[in-house]
């Protein structure tokens, strides 16, 4: 079987980013949210987001992504993307601490919100303590694996 050069998140690939890609990678790194905001932005309502669970509200937004970057307009729907994938970013960073915690994927609800979260799989005899930050957000899920995914 051949292998895929594309990491489990297709927006990562093996070969040399586009100047595109570069710069919209300069773009995610520029963003900085501190334990406080995240855990707020972590708590918005389904109304505030959309279909894919992205918050959705500009004003939100741009106040973490500015309209111009290196002298480039950064539109609505780029900065709406960036700026989730900063808070996944920062609540992957969180999760890293967790010894327990051995990958990450996505679930999204059957509810009529059709909410998304984050699931964090873990393997152990005690479920994990999430940090403070993300603990009370149901943007994360806890799912635990039946198997040592070190051993498998």
């Amino acid at each position: 079987m051949a292998l895929n050069c594309m990491d489990l998140d297709s927006r990562v690939s093996c070969s040399k980013p586009s100047s595109e890609e570069a710069w919209q990678n300069r773009l995610l790194s520029s963003i900085h949210i501190c334990d406080e905001y995240l855990s707020a932005l972590l708590k918005l309502s389904a109304i505030s987001r959309d279909e894919r669970g992205y918050i959705k509200v500009m004003v939100t937004i741009r106040c973490f992504v500015p309209q111009k970057f290196e002298d480039r307009h950064v539109s609505d729907e780029l900065a709406q993307d960036i700026f989730n994938l900063a808070i996944e970013t920062r609540v992957k960073e969180k999760l890293r601490s967790i010894e327990s915690i051995h990958g990450y994927g996505w679930n999204v609800d059957s509810s009529p919100t059709d909410d998304r979260h984050l699931v964090a799989y873990w393997y152990g005899e005690a479920e994990p303590e999430l940090p403070e930050t993300i603990r009370y957000s149901s943007f994360v899920e806890l799912r635990k694996l039946h198997y040592d995914p070190l051993h498998w």
